[in-house]
């Protein structure tokens, strides 16, 4: 990584570690989730879930069976270490755990926003269920010719379904993997 934010998502297999190289560092993963942040003054790694070792570049890319070194910083999910950088080089790292609204927070400019204007709501929700594992399902086909406009975050499914309660006056009902919507009786 040579500027910039990236997130990643590996598929577990020790023979094939996962290396994200930045500024002298080597963010190794094996079925994990992470980000890697770089900056003219810090390198962030941020831990959603699995685990990350960070190395110098020189020690990473070896399999995670085989014996290695320690590592400058080993973090599990919910984990985050800064790294100062002086003129290019990470200094040592301030590791720390942060709780799930703070690791929300800083993953969230990954979440996309949606913008809609007029739009109706059968788009909406086609859009909203690409970001969520909790769909939308038109319990009504009328509903889907709701006309919606506003900017959402693709992750804020229950904020949505208030919404169209509230302002729209549908019937949302939540189940575990879905929200069924429905004209209010």
């Amino acid at each position: 990584l040579s500027r910039g934010a990236a997130y990643f998502q590996v598929a577990k297999d020790p023979n094939r570690p996962f290396v994200v190289t930045v500024a002298g560092l080597a963010v190794q993963a094996v079925g994990t989730a992470f980000a890697v942040e770089l900056d003219h003054r810090e390198i962030k790694v941020l831990v959603a879930e699995g685990k990350v070792r960070v190395d110098p570049s020189r020690a990473a890319a070896a399999p995670v069976s085989s014996a290695q070194p320690e590592p400058l910083v080993s973090l599990g999910a919910g984990g985050a270490a800064v790294f100062p950088l002086t003129p290019g080089v990470a200094a040592a790292p301030v590791p720390r755990v942060l709780d799930s609204g703070e690791l929300r927070q800083a993953l969230g400019w990954r979440i996309p926003k949606l913008e809609f204007t007029r739009t109706p709501l059968r788009e909406v929700i086609a859009q909203m269920n690409r970001h969520n594992a909790r769909k939308f399902v038109l319990g009504d086909a009328s509903v889907g010719e709701v006309r919606v406009s506003g900017i959402l975050r693709a992750d804020k499914v229950d904020t949505l379904a208030d919404t169209l309660q509230t302002d729209f006056g549908l019937r949302a009902e939540r189940h575990a993997h879905e929200i069924v919507l429905r004209r209010a009786r």
